[in-house]
């Protein structure tokens, strides 16, 4: 699942947080083969060579990325958008982050790391993560309140930032921690900070 899902036992009038875009999510294991990588191997075998140089590594560039990340996120309603940040090299362990718009008001980050190449395939995992802004951006349009985090949330059970919520010109101080993780579904609970 994408999405994040906040719960809230503050006392700050604002009422318990709804759900905030949850969709189905397929968390199973992905090849992709790079479109650079293909056109290597068609001009090697042009050439006569029959393969491509041993000194040039695949990597799917971030067009072909965000569709097959589009593609591993099976549901009936899809996201808005994937947006990667950069290509991604295919060598075990290479990493790169996509950005996956659910809504106008929230979305998560895809931490994608290589965890096989194959030739020219490359399979990869992610892992979900918030940025501080947008973190801020779906609690502020949850709560219908000015929200200032000092940190994103990593999506790992028991991560923990702190957010100032500001309504009606009162100030709390609230910590954000991730109860859940699933695919790139994150339950956010908050409470009151000490």
């Amino acid at each position: 699942m994408i999405g994040i899902h906040v719960t809230t036992t503050r006392k700050l009038g604002v009422a318990a947080l709804a759900a905030v875009g949850l969709l189905s999510f397929g968390v199973a294991g992905c090849s992709a083969k790079s479109d650079n990588a293909a056109k290597g191997e068609q001009s090697a075998k042009e050439a006569g060579k029959g393969a491509t140089s041993a000194s040039s590594a695949p990597s799917m560039s971030a067009a072909d990325l965000q569709t097959s990340l589009a593609a591993r996120i099976s549901t009936a309603t899809p996201p808005q958008s994937v947006t990667c940040s950069g290509d991604l090299a295919g060598e075990v362990g290479k990493t790169t982050s996509c950005e996956v718009a659910i809504n106008d008001t929230t979305s998560v980050q895809a931490n994608v790391t290589v965890t096989k190449v194959t030739g020219t395939n490359i399979d990869y995992a992610f892992e979900p993560a918030m940025t501080k802004e947008q973190l801020q951006k779906a609690f502020a349009a949850n709560v219908s309140a000015d929200v200032t985090c000092d940190a994103g949330l990593d999506g790992t059970v028991g991560a923990n930032t702190t957010c100032s919520v500001t309504k009606d010109g009162t100030t709390d101080e609230t910590t954000v921690s991730v109860s859940k993780v699933q695919g790139l579904y994150m339950s956010i609970s908050t409470s009151p900070s000490s």
